[in-house]
C-alpha cells in the first residue's frame, strides 16, 4: 500500500473531530427513545465508533517514524478519555 504523508495541525484535527461529531449527531436525529438514558447511550456509542474509525484512518496515514505520530496518538487518546467519561 502506498502512503502518503500529511500534516495536520491542531485545528485541522480539531475541524476532523467536529465534523465527525456533527456527523453523528445528525445521523442519530432519527433514532428516538422514551428513555433519555438508551437515547444518550445510543449517541454515545454511535460517536466512540465514529471517532475510533476517525482515529484509526488518521493515524494510518502518517508514517511509523514521523514525530508527528505521537502527539496525534495523544490528542487521540485524550480525546478518547474524554468520551469516555461523558459516558459515565
Amino acid at each position: 500500500m502506498n502512503k502518503k504523508m500529511i500534516r495536520l495541525t491542531e485545528s485541522d484535527l480539531h475541524r476532523i473531530v467536529k465534523e465527525s461529531v456533527n456527523r453523528v449527531i445528525k445521523e442519530g436525529v432519527e433514532f428516538s427513545s422514551e428513555d433519555p438514558q438508551e437515547e444518550w447511550m445510543y449517541y454515545q456509542n454511535k460517536l466512540q465508533q465514529e471517532f475510533d474509525e476517525l482515529g484509526i484512518m488518521v493515524l494510518n496515514k502518517i508514517p511509523r517514524n514521523d514525530p508527528d505520530r505521537q502527539i496525534i496518538q495523544r490528542y487521540i487518546s485524550m480525546i478518547q478519555t474524554h468520551l469516555h467519561t461523558l459516558e459515565n
